[in-house]
């Protein structure tokens, strides 16, 4: 299948898209030592079809051989240049391929999802990838031996962060706490309710108000995080959550 390259009808200036895929492929050409040449992985199978067929290595540009894009002199200057029976790009190996993950992990970390706890709390296999790129499902494993030496270091400088760059992993019951700090429009208390006797005891402290999901404060997985959050929440000028109509 032709790569379209993120393009639709109705937001494609055609000309500029066009020289612009012919500037890149001029290039490819002209400066063949900055480009990765991915074609011998893809057609061994160790990359996807969807994978570009040469790669910029420090901008990470890419083009596509099938690529609507294409200009119709590339198939000739290919051939041209392949005669001479020495690819001048630089033929990709399982290495660059790992080097190129780990640096998208680190240059564009909102796309990844981190579950090294997860692994560590023995929730998931230790067999699961250690991150995962949402958009494709690019896998990336930190005993990987192809792992670059930089990225060790890197690793621990982010986790050192107040803030971990990564998205991090949970388990579905600290996802739905999360839900009821993050979106309390979504769910009904009912704390003050079996305080009062309006409610039984064995009552869910939250109910979420579509779904009908349950959720109770004694649960023995509840993070420990939850109670000071609650707390925090609820001392907003205005209550967060809804309120159950009972009389």
């Amino acid at each position: 299948m032709g790569q379209q390259e993120g393009l639709t009808a109705s937001n494609v200036n055609w000309t500029q898209a066009v020289n612009a895929r012919d500037d890149l492929w001029q290039q490819v050409f002209e400066n063949p030592p900055q480009w990765w040449d991915w074609r011998q992985l893809k057609a061994s199978g160790n990359l996807s079809e969807n994978h570009p067929d040469f790669q910029h290595k420090t901008t990470e540009a890419k083009v596509w051989l099938d690529s609507f894009f294409r200009p119709h002199w590339v198939p000739e200057r290919l051939a041209e240049m392949e005669a001479l029976r020495q690819s001048p790009w630089v033929v990709a190996t399982k290495a660059d391929s790992q080097t190129l993950k780990w640096r998208q992990l680190f240059n564009q970390p909102s796309n990844w999802v981190d579950f090294r706890s997860l692994k560590q709390s023995s929730q998931l296999d230790l067999a699961h990838p250690d991150f995962v790129q949402e958009a494709d499902g690019t896998e990336l494993w930190i005993n990987d031996e192809c792992k670059p030496e930089w990225v060790t270091r890197d690793l621990e400088k982010a986790d050192l962060a107040d803030m971990p760059p990564w998205r991090i992993a949970r388990d579905a019951e600290t996802q739905v706490w999360h839900s009821v700090i993050q979106e309390p429009d979504k769910w009904i208390d009912f704390r003050a309710a079996k305080i009062k006797g309006k409610a039984a005891q064995l009552h869910p402290d939250f109910v979420q108000r579509w779904s009908g999901q349950l959720i109770w404060l004694e649960s023995p997985q509840l993070p420990r995080w939850v109670p000071a959050a609650l707390q925090a929440a609820g001392e907003n000028d205005e209550w967060p959550w809804l309120l159950p109509d009972i009389d």
